[in-house]
């Protein structure tokens, strides 16, 4: 194994490198997987439904709540996979979740933007010697976007019928 001078493994004759191209479903179904927590950890925050239904547990190094009602979070986990095809055709590379007030005429509380770039990355020849290293800069930066989140202040309860909403932007 050769060693160059910045102490980085240096790649053998015929190894493969591998190509983001190569990782997308891997790095599809990581971003899946965030999305499922987060969304979940909104409508946990916003108080959208009984705290009863959420359980604690951890990921991406913090405590985030799921949601353990069968109804709800088959509705999470199908908005979810409804853009796993987008993501793969490279159509989405982002998400909304409205908190809305339920009226007449529907009101958006608040919005809360999830864009993941990571995933369209404006260089497809992008190389990566190590699918680790990439998984782990997306986690760190899920891990960001969970401590963000968990700052902002739920919307007040008492006046409101609250719900939610998932959008998506389409390219």
């Amino acid at each position: 194994m050769e060693i160059s001078a910045n102490n980085r493994r240096r790649r053998r004759h015929g190894e493969l490198r591998l190509l983001e191209k190569q990782m997308r479903p891997e790095v599809i179904e990581r971003c899946l997987q965030f999305l499922d927590v987060i969304i979940n950890q909104i409508v946990y925050q916003e108080n959208i439904y009984p705290s009863n239904l959420f359980t604690p547990c951890q990921m991406y190094h913090s405590l985030v709540y799921q949601c353990t009602d069968k109804d709800i979070s088959s509705y999470i986990t199908l908005c979810v996979a409804s853009l796993r095809d987008l993501f793969s055709q490279q159509l989405s590379d982002m998400i909304s979740i409205n908190i809305i007030r339920n009226c007449q005429i529907p009101i958006i509380l608040r919005r809360y933007l999830i864009e993941l770039h990571t995933i369209h990355d404006p260089c497809l020849r992008a190389i990566y010697d190590n699918t680790k290293q990439l998984i782990n800069q997306l986690d760190q930066a899920f891990a960001q976007c969970i401590q963000t989140i968990k700052q902002i202040k739920p919307l007040d309860n008492q006046h409101w019928n609250k719900s939610w909403t998932f959008q998506l932007r389409y390219f």
